[in-house]
C-alpha cells in the first residue's frame, strides 16, 4: 500500500472508552466464539482491514501464502501481508461481513480489526547528553562515554520504525538488508526522520550506544510516522524470517491510546522465543504500559523515558511491564534529510534505543546468550532507585552499560589477592552475601578488584560508591566462576565491596589495589 492510503486511515485503539486507569490491567481477548471479529467495535480502527489467524499449522512461508489465497478466494478479500514465522497467517482488505465469516471459518483461529499504530516522540531542542550518563552510576556526568572495544561488531540491530537514512555518514559501512512495508520493496529509505534518529542512537558511530553493530531497516511506518498493526506484524513477521544472529530489534511505536492486539503479541513473542531480543518505547501518554500491546508482552524489554536530572519525564509511560528507564528527553541523533544532517528530539522512543544498543554491546561479548539472560543482564546490572518522579509499582531502574566496559570475558584467575592495597577473607553460605569494611580513595584513577573464591562455586563481587545518601553499584565481577577480577576508573570518594554466593559455600579472599 502506498503511503498516502495509509495516510487517509484513522487512528488507533482498542481499549474500552470507560477503563479505569488505576484498575489492573485486564487480560487479552480470549481466543472468540465463532464469527467474531476482536476489536470490531473499537472507533479508531481501521475501516476494512483485518488480520487473519489461521489455526497452527507450522506451514511453510509458501504455504502460507497460499492459505492465505484460499480462504480469500472463499470467503472474499484482498490479502495485504502473509504471515508465515512469527504467526500463520495474513491481514486483508475486505468487508465486515466478510470479516465475520472468515472469522466463523473453522480453519480460523481469530479475526482481528487492522488499527493504527505510531512513531512514540516530540520535538525539544536542547543538546544530547544520554550517551554521557549511560555509562556511569550517578550524576555529575563527566563528559565522557565509555565503552567496549567490541562495539557491539558482529550483532545486528533491526530498526522497526519509519525506514533508515542508510547512506547517513553515522551508518557507513555497517548497513545490512531491510524491507519496507509501507511501499513494499527493498529499499525502506526514510522519509520521517524518526526511524534514522532511533537508528542513530541505538548503533550511529557518532551517536550511537553500539558503534559497530551493523543496521538493518524495516519500515512498517509512513511519511507522518503512523501505520498499521497489520504493518507492524508484517515487519515481526520478516525478521522473524531473516534475522541475523545475534540480534535485536528496535520498537519505537506505540498505540495513541490504550490498544491489545493478541496477533501482535503473540507475534512479539514468537520473535522472542527465536532467539532474537525485543526492545520497545513504553509510550508517551503517561500511562500504564500494561494497557498497552505489544509493551505487556513478557520477556521484552519495555523502555520509560528518564530526564538529564534523573527524573521520569512526565510524558513517560509507566507501570510494573516498564522494565527500565533510559535517556529519552532531548536526544540528539541522526536525521534524515542528509548524510550529515541531525536532530534533537524526545519520547520514550529515544530511551528504547538506548536500551538497545546496549543489548548489542552485551550479545557482542555473549553471542550465544538467549533472549532471557539477555534482559536479566540489562535489567540486573540498571542502576537502582536513582530516579525521582517515578509512581508506585513502576520499577525503579536506569539502564547502566558499566558492567559491559570490561566485556564478559573474565581477566585472570585470582590465585589469591595478596599484595593488593587492602585484603580481607571471610565464609559464604549458598546464596548469602557480605559487605566488607568501606575505604577511602583520595585521588582519580584506577580501582582494581579481586576476588579468590573455593573451587566449584559462583561467587562475585561487586564495587560501590557513596553518593551522599546511599552506596550505588559502580563496577561488577559476576562470571559464573568462583573468581573476579576487574578495574575500574574511579574518581574520589568512599568505596565498598559486597561478595555474594550464587551458589555454592566457602572461603574466600577478596581485595583492592588503588
Amino acid at each position: 500500500m502506498a503511503a498516502a492510503a495509509l495516510t487517509a486511515l484513522t487512528a488507533v485503539t482498542i481499549a474500552p472508552a470507560a477503563a479505569d486507569p488505576s484498575a489492573a490491567p485486564s487480560a487479552a481477548p480470549s481466543s472468540d466464539s465463532p464469527g467474531r471479529v476482536q476489536g470490531a467495535d473499537n472507533p479508531d480502527a481501521i475501516p476494512g482491514e483485518y488480520i487473519v489467524v489461521l489455526k497452527d499449522q507450522k506451514q511453510s512461508v509458501a504455504g502460507a501464502k497460499a492459505s492465505a489465497r484460499s480462504m480469500a478466494a472463499k470467503h472474499g478479500g484482498t490479502v495485504r501481508h502473509t504471515y508465515g514465522t512469527a504467526l500463520d497467517g495474513y491481514s486483508a482488505k475486505m468487508s465486515a461481513a466478510q470479516a465475520a465469516r472468515v472469522a466463523a471459518d473453522p480453519a480460523v483461529a481469530r479475526v482481528e480489526q487492522a488499527f493504527r499504530v505510531e512513531a512514540i516522540d516530540s520535538q525539544s531542542n536542547p543538546p544530547s547528553w544520554g550517551l554521557d550518563r549511560i555509562d556511569q552510576a550517578d550524576t555529575p556526568l563527566n563528559s565522557r562515554y565509555d565503552y567496549p572495544s567490541n562495539a557491539g561488531q558482529g550483532v545486528h540491530v533491526y530498526i522497526v520504525d519509519s525506514g533508515v537514512n542508510l547512506g547517513h555518514s553515522e551508518f557507513t559501512g555497517r548497513t545490512g538488508s531491510g524491507y519496507d512495508f509501507v511501499d513494499y520493496d527493498s529499499n525502506p529509505a526514510d522519509c520521517n526522520g524518526h526511524g534514522t534518529h532511533v537508528a542513530g542512537t541505538a548503533a550511529g558511530t557518532r551517536y550511537g550506544v553500539a558503534k559497530k553493530a551493523t543496521v538493518h531497516a524495516v519500515r512498517v511506518l509512513d511519511c507522518d510516522g503512523s501505520g498499521s498493526n497489520a504493518d507492524i506484524i508484517a515487519g515481526i513477521d520478516w525478521v522473524r524470517a531473516n534475522a541475523i544472529k545475534p540480534a535485536v530489534v528496535n520498537y519505537s511505536i506505540g498505540c495513541s491510546s490504550r490498544c491489545s492486539s493478541t496477533s501482535m503479541d503473540n507475534a512479539v513473542s514468537s520473535l522472542l522465543n527465536s532467539g532474537v531480543m525485543f526492545v520497545q518505547a513504553g509510550g508517551n501518554g503517561n500511562d500504564d504500559a500494561c494497557y498497552y500491546s505489544p509493551q505487556h508482552v513478557n520477556g521484552a524489554l519495555t523502555i520509560g523515558n528518564s530526564t538529564s536530572s534523573d527524573a521520569k519525564a512526565s510524558s513517560s509511560a509507566w507501570g510494573s511491564c516498564v522494565d527500565l528507564f533510559a535517556p529519552g528527553t532531548s536526544i540528539t541523533s541522526a536525521w534524515y534529510t542528509s548524510s550529515t544532517a541531525y536532530n534533537t528530539i524526545s519520547g520514550t522512543s529515544m530511551a528504547s534505543p538506548h536500551v538497545a544498543g546496549a543489548v548489542a554491546l552485551y550479545l557482542g561479548a555473549n553471542p550465544s546468550a538467549t533472549t532471557s539472560q539477555v534482559a536479566s543482564a540489562i535489567i540486573n546490572n540498571a542502576e537502582p532507585s536513582t530516579l525521582t518522579g517515578i509512581p508506585s509499582g513502576t520499577p525503579n531502574r536506569l539502564l547502566n552499560t558499566e558492567f559491559l566496559l570490561g566485556g564478559t570475558t573474565p581477566g585472570p584467575t585470582p590465585t589469591g589477592c595478596t599484595g593488593m592495597t587492602s585484603v580481607r577473607s571471610g565464609s559464604l553460605s549458598n546464596g548469602q552475601s557480605t559487605t566488607l569494611p568501606y575505604f577511602y580513595d583520595g585521588t582519580a584513577g584506577t580501582i582494581t578488584v579481586c576476588l579468590d573464591g573455593p573451587t566449584g562455586t559462583d561467587f562475585d563481587v561487586v564495587l560501590q560508591r557513596w553518593n551522599g545518601s546511599t552506596w550505588s553499584t559502580v563496577a561488577r565481577g559476576e562470571t559464573p566462576s568462583p573468581d573476579e577480577r576487574f578495574t575500574y576508573s574511579n574518581s574520589s570518594g568512599y568505596y565498598q565491596l559486597v561478595v555474594s554466593s550464587w551458589s555454592g559455600s566457602g572461603s574466600f579472599t577478596a581485595g583492592v589495589t588503588y
